[in-house]
């Protein structure tokens, strides 16, 4: 009987330890990481004539704050956009990011991300931000987006970002944090 005991024991130490490992939502160590890949990424227009540390309109930031919050962070100015091609992908796969755009002037900045595979643009995400007219848009959003219908198939991934209503692009810098597609 002692032996089934610690049987028993030994199998569901082993249970816990396997569902707490498989964590739901949540990236695991098998990721794609665009901010790691950013030299690999196709900055649209390539141009060296932005005011930003890189003189380039798409850039990451380490420790880029929005909301007293701190994250490393891909940055694209509005009229610009940078693209990633991803390879093929397994079902149930999903990109984690948060979005946030961190400047209290201009008119607000829209952001997206866009999917290409098998010549078809979806986009899969899209939301303007004005943090400089509403106290609400002063954080980091975190979003989860499902890559399910694009399993099995190579994909670009198109961080864009547009200027605000006015067409004002003051201080449009759109910001996604930590963007990482899981495997």
């Amino acid at each position: 009987m002692k032996n089934l005991t610690e049987a028993t024991v030994i199998i569901l130490v082993f249970f816990v330890i396997f569902f707490i490992s498989c964590e739901l939502d949540t990236p695991n160590d098998l990721t794609y990481d665009f901010i790691n890949n950013f030299s690999k990424g196709t900055i649209s227009p390539d141009t060296a004539i932005f005011d930003t540390p890189t003189k380039k309109p798409a850039l990451v930031i380490k420790k880029w704050e929005i909301g007293g919050v701190k994250r490393d962070a891909l940055i694209v100015l509005a009229g610009a956009e940078i693209g990633f091609n991803v390879p093929a992908r397994r079902q149930g796969d999903r990109l984690y990011c948060g979005i946030g755009a961190r400047f209290l002037a201009g008119d607000g900045v829209g952001g997206y991300i866009i999917l290409e595979s098998d010549n078809k643009r979806d986009t899969l995400i899209y939301q303007f931000l004005s943090p400089s007219t509403n106290v609400k848009d002063r954080v980091w959003f975190d979003v989860v987006i499902n890559l399910f219908k694009y399993r099995s198939k190579d994909i670009k991934v198109i961080f864009a970002a547009e200027p605000g209503p006015s067409g004002d692009d003051i201080a449009d810098w759109f910001s996604w944090s930590e963007p990482k597609i899981s495997y």
